[in-house]
């Protein structure tokens, strides 16, 4: 009677509500952009199916290893000289009280690994443990792995595009069942994080992220997929960071239980390579200022295969650039008030059909003469407070898919004119206890239909460039424990196409559970 959720989508709607009231021990949601290189003011547990999550959780633990290290090597002084008692060890982080780790007693007792007071879990190890766990480098460069295993489940009354994430539904297809259903674990993840010893007031680290959804996640393979890998060099008034990172076009995603972010419907940037500058000006106590600027890769790949719709470089990298303020005395979960404005320029040049092909998956496109100009702004709103808050993106732009922008489409596959669209996205989330969160948010994408077209208009079957693309979504996250997550989402999608028979809409019931280490 349930149809093709069945008794998975029943077990789950049951059980989610009775695990919520038990309130588990003491976790949190992070609800706060973190701007790229600006050290965490305070830890919140992550949601970890974001990916700027996993940026600043490696970079708070660049921050605290850089603490730790001095500790460290005052405390080693101590042992030598027969002074070092668990009475005298600092603690350090911000350490959960209730929390156990490694079968360890709570707050009070000893650590089973060091013997001395207890942990409460990465990225909470006392020093001694973090001691342990990081590679330490000659040179004074230390390395510190975390990651996390996550299994998902989704089950969609439609065909999505793709498998492990989602960004938009598949056309519909009268007759035909489209109930779909996916069980990965494409989204758990390797990460390391990299820390130097101090050049003066620089600070020099890299952040490497990995998960397993292959080089081209919405071709469904599966494959170690570099999400970031950046070295950088920062003080407290500048950064500079090269290698592949996080789009500053769009910077600031919603929480939510797709690894995709519900980029293609409304949410915008994803990572590519880029030289980047941030500079910080602090006003006063109430105000802090971050100025940012960065040369991007024009032409990348990773989500759109198709060379007619994507198109090429022509010369010249992109220029992304951002400025944004802080407002409000700085509290544990940051500002209560943060504004931006971000915007991206360039090139990008049409391709014509193929005329040396290696293999099936190497084939040169030339460039045509149609060039088109990159164009895009975006205004970022976020307003916090500890048990709720709010924020979100409106944005304009032209030619500029690979920023999943038009949904992911930068030109018309037959006249080479570049697209051009308009969306955003918006959320709200309230704490419904210090260790559960729910999240209500909407997307739209919607490219003007004058400048789409057809990849191949000699085929019947073609259904045109998607023109309208839209979600809405709530969740409930749990933090069970400090190293265990429990997440469900439910959500609603639309997707149309330029032929508008093949206009598709379909209910999504996306459940993940992580264990993160």
């Amino acid at each position: 009677m349930f149809g093709r959720p069945s008794l998975f989508i029943v077990a789950i709607v049951l059980v989610m509500p009775s695990l919520v009231l038990a309130q588990a021990p003491y976790g949190q949601f992070d609800h706060g952009y973190q701007e790229p290189g600006i050290a965490a003011n305070a830890y919140q547990a992550p949601t970890w199916q974001q990916l700027d999550s996993i940026n600043a959780r490696l970079e708070m633990l660049e921050a605290e290893n850089r603490r730790l290290q001095q500790m460290v090597a005052e405390s080693a002084a101590r042992s030598s000289a027969g002074t070092d008692s668990p009475e005298q060890v600092e603690r350090v982080g911000y350490f959960n009280e209730n929390a156990s780790v490694y079968g360890a007693p709570t707050a009070g007792g000893a650590c089973p690994d060091c013997g001395k007071e207890a942990c409460a879990g990465m990225p909470h190890l006392c020093s001694f443990c973090l001691e342990k766990t990081s590679w330490n480098k000659a040179g004074g460069w230390r390395i510190v792995p975390s990651g996390r295993l996550r299994g998902e489940f989704i089950y969609s009354s439609a065909p999505y595009v793709n498998d492990a994430i989602v960004a938009f539904l598949g056309p519909n297809v009268p007759g035909v069942s489209e109930d779909s259903y996916s069980i990965h674990a494409k989204q758990s993840q390797l990460n390391f994080a990299v820390t130097g010893p101090a050049w003066g007031e620089w600070q020099p680290g890299g952040v490497i992220a990995t998960n397993f959804m292959g080089s081209q996640p919405l071709r469904n393979f599966s494959g170690v997929n570099t999400v970031l890998a950046y070295g950088e060099f920062k003080s407290d008034q500048w950064r500079f960071a090269f290698g592949r990172m996080l789009d500053l076009f769009g910077p600031i995603t919603p929480s939510t239980v797709n690894g995709l972010q519900q980029r293609g419907a409304g949410n915008i940037g994803i990572y590519r390579g880029a030289f980047h500058v941030d500079r910080y000006l602090t006003v006063s106590d109430t105000m802090r200022w971050t100025i940012s600027g960065r040369l991007a890769q024009q032409d990348i790949s990773d989500y759109q295969g198709i060379p007619s719709v994507r198109g090429k470089d022509n010369g010249w990298p992109n220029i992304e650039a951002r400025i944004g303020v802080e407002l409000g005395e700085m509290c544990s979960f940051g500002r209560p008030f943060e504004i931006g404005i971000s915007g991206v320029m360039g090139e990008v040049q049409a391709v014509q059909d193929p005329f040396i092909e290696f293999d099936p998956d190497l084939i040169y496109y030339p460039g045509a003469d149609e060039i088109e100009q990159t164009r895009g702004v975006c205004l970022d709103l976020q307003w916090r407070r500890p048990k709720f808050g709010a924020r979100g993106e409106v944005w304009w732009g032209k030619a500029a898919g690979t920023y999943f922008v038009a949904t992911l489409q930068s030109l018309n596959p037959e006249t080479a004119q570049a697209v051009e669209s308009v969306g955003g996205w918006g959320e709200i989330y309230y704490k419904i206890t210090p260790s559960v969160t729910t999240n209500v948010g909407y997307g739209i994408d919607d490219p003007n239909n004058s400048d789409l077209g057809f990849v191949n208009p000699m085929d019947p079957n073609m259904v045109g460039q998607i023109s309208y693309n839209d979600v809405a979504w709530w969740n409930v996250m749990w933090n069970v424990t400090s190293y265990f997550d429990v997440e469900l989402e439910i959500s609603q999608r639309r997707t149309r196409y330029l032929v508008a028979d093949a206009a598709n809409d379909g209910t999504l019931f996306h459940f993940a559970s992580t264990l993160k280490f």
